[in-house]
């Protein structure tokens, strides 16, 4: 009988572990939120071309963007974008090192996608992540001579100095207001 107690808590110890998940497990879940994430921020009912979804994910911070497929929001299932993020998780059972992986992760951008969809799960391409051009000027903001002043900012009426100054991005146009 008191060797079945000695016993007990090594069968306990055995099982317990098995329950547990792996490190790289909860790495590949922190970077699936990162990737859920950006499927909320991408997510909204407004018909958008696949070039303004690829900008807009790649502007996230923790994603990069691999490929854009299909070509409006509002057109057939919509845009699909694949994504890589990173996730990491420390083991701290055997030892404290931080167990980092990147995955890639499918998000699909339409109408008829859900708030909150959960990424597909999906095998990473040997490429490197897209770029994209900044937008175009919005027709409402005229740029200025003065903008010369301020580099990479092209200054529209009633636009701050001081906004200018801090590296907004230069297709931001913030009109202040003036007392009458």
């Amino acid at each position: 009988m008191r060797r079945l107690l000695l016993l007990t808590p090594l069968l306990l110890f055995t099982v317990g572990c098995g329950v547990v998940q792996s490190s790289e497990g909860e790495a590949t879940d922190a970077a699936r939120e990162v990737a859920r994430k950006a499927g909320e921020r991408l997510y909204g009912q407004r018909p958008r071309t696949a070039e303004e979804v690829g900008r807009s994910a790649s502007g996230i911070d923790g994603v990069e963007v691999l490929r854009v497929t299909g070509t409006s929001t509002h057109d057939g299932d919509g845009i699909d974008v694949l994504v890589r993020t990173s996730g990491s998780a420390y083991n701290g059972w055997l030892d404290i090192d931080e167990v980092v992986v990147w995955r890639c992760f499918a998000v699909r951008v339409s109408p008829e996608s859900e708030w909150r969809e959960e990424p597909r799960d999906v095998d990473c391409p040997d490429a490197l992540p897209l770029t994209f051009a900044p937008p175009p000027n919005r027709p409402g903001c005229r740029t200025r001579s003065s903008a010369r002043n301020f580099p990479g900012c092209r200054r529209a009426a009633g636009c701050t100095r001081r906004r200018c100054a801090v590296g907004s991005p230069p297709w931001i146009c913030i009109r202040r207001s003036v007392p009458r």
